[in-house]
């Protein structure tokens, strides 16, 4: 019987080895889980961001938009304002977005087509207010094109 005993280690090895075992198994799963989640709030993180700053190209657009408006409403350059400070502040916003995303060619082209049409809008805002500051003219049409425009963008967007 002793002889036996002497082969097999003390029960009370076997089952500090085995909890040891087990603690390392745990925090090995915690630091695997708390990579992944890391990873997840990194992806959020990023499409939050993708979707404040074409939230902020739609809102742009839409400022100048007003501004425009007003401007072709009452012949007040003042209500340029929103209009100029737009404009100054797109490319900025198509800058961000084209670094966000850079690693995904299937949003960078759908970004290349929001950034033709937003340039098409915004030509279409500099024509109607050049054309009023030129006879005090608005061609309709060209307003109707202009509306168009924005409703790809927003759908789009």
């Amino acid at each position: 019987m002793q002889a036996m005993r002497s082969l097999w280690p003390n029960r009370s090895v076997i089952a500090l080895v085995a909890g040891f075992t087990l603690l390392v198994a745990a925090i090995g799963a915690s630091i695997w889980l708390s990579a992944r989640q890391d990873r997840s709030v990194a992806t959020i993180m990023h499409t939050l961001e993708v979707q404040n700053r074409l939230g902020a190209v739609l809102s742009r657009l839409q400022d100048a938009e007003t501004g425009q408006r007003g401007y072709l409403l009452t012949g007040n350059p003042q209500f340029l304002a929103p209009y100029d400070a737009s404009i100054r502040e797109i490319p900025q916003d198509f800058a961000a977005l084209e670094q966000l995303l850079a690693d995904n060619p299937a949003q960078g082209d759908r970004l290349d087509r929001l950034a033709r049409i937003a340039s098409q809008r915004q030509d279409y805002l500099r024509l109607a207010i050049g054309r009023y500051r030129l006879d005090r003219q608005i061609n309709a049409t060209e307003l109707l094109a202009g509306k168009r425009t924005m409703d790809q963008a927003r759908a789009l967007i």
